[in-house]
């Protein structure tokens, strides 16, 4: 195994890109062109950025047929469908949609084993998005396409080693976030893989207006934010809407890494939370459009 450190050696770094992509172009320092080995002609930008390795590729015009006005939320609501960390994102002040993942540097993890799992996800998730629109998952959707993992863990002990306060519930434990002024809780379940997510609000009759004001939020939010991803969903029996964020492990993640993901949820919160939650208001919604416009 294959440790590298939290500032991110550039070297060691393209060796691990090499051991996994079919072709790696330097474009710039810390940053390389990845041509993924499943991936049919498409390119990964992979980049150091703050201690982390991000990549992100164009979807080059594959996204889920929708109508405009629903186009966002129904991205959030394909997120939650999308493999492991994949998920997709919009650059702040442009209207090009991405796909993104990231991994941390510095971590006790084969970061070659993670840059190989990304490489395999991003073409997969750029085929759901593709194809998405016949299957929506419901307020609580679970994440997607996960290795199962048939250990016995103690979710209430990883989250003592991780360092992070915890309540036993059914299927899993929920974990009070670090949001400054808010009471956000996590719920951590183990699987499909091992997951944590945060449902920010739930409502019912959300108008359409609100769900694209919220959807432009967090896919915008979603590019500043690592490891998590915006999530949405509506229960086909009740007609209630929520959204949230969520970060999901392919296995047992190791203490560390499960306090990066929580730690992930908890800037996701302070970053939107309070803006999603008046977004529901159709006024609002309807003001926040009209400035952002088509970004």
């Amino acid at each position: 195994m294959r440790t590298f450190p939290i500032n991110g050696n550039a070297a060691e770094v393209e060796e691990a890109l090499l051991m996994t992509a079919a072709a790696v172009e330097p474009a710039g320092a810390g940053r390389w062109k990845v041509a993924p080995r499943q991936g049919q002609g498409m390119t990964v930008i992979a980049s150091i950025e703050h201690g982390w390795l991000c990549f992100d590729a164009s979807l080059n015009g594959r996204s889920p047929s929708m109508d405009a006005g629903a186009a966002e939320w129904a991205l959030l609501e394909s997120n939650a469908l999308l493999p492991y960390g994949v998920r997709s994102a919009r650059r702040p002040g442009t209207a090009a949609l991405k796909l993104r993942a990231d991994l941390p540097l510095g971590l006790e993890c084969d970061l070659a084993d993670g840059i190989s799992r990304i490489c395999a996800d991003m073409p997969a998730a750029a085929d759901r998005l593709s194809a998405s629109g016949s299957s929506q998952p419901e307020a609580e959707p679970a994440p997607a396409d996960l290795a199962v993992t048939r250990e016995e863990a103690s979710l209430s002990s990883l989250c003592a080693e991780a360092g992070w306060d915890c309540v036993a519930r059914a299927g899993g434990v929920s974990v009070p976030l670090d949001v400054p002024g808010e009471s956000q809780t996590a719920f951590v379940g183990n699987g499909a893989g091992v997951w944590a997510r945060v449902t920010q609000w739930s409502c019912e009759n959300l108008t359409e207006q609100s769900r694209s004001a919220i959807g432009k939020l967090l896919l915008a939010a979603n590019w500043l934010v690592f490891m998590a991803r915006p999530i949405a969903g509506v229960n086909a029996e009740s007609g209630w809407h929520s959204a949230g964020f969520e970060v999901a492990f392919h296995s047992r993640p190791s203490a560390r890494e499960l306090d990066t993901g929580l730690k992930a949820l908890s800037v996701a919160c302070r970053i939107c939370g309070r803006e999603a939650l008046a977004l529901r208001d159709p006024e609002l919604a309807e003001a926040y459009l009209a400035v952002r416009g088509g970004v």
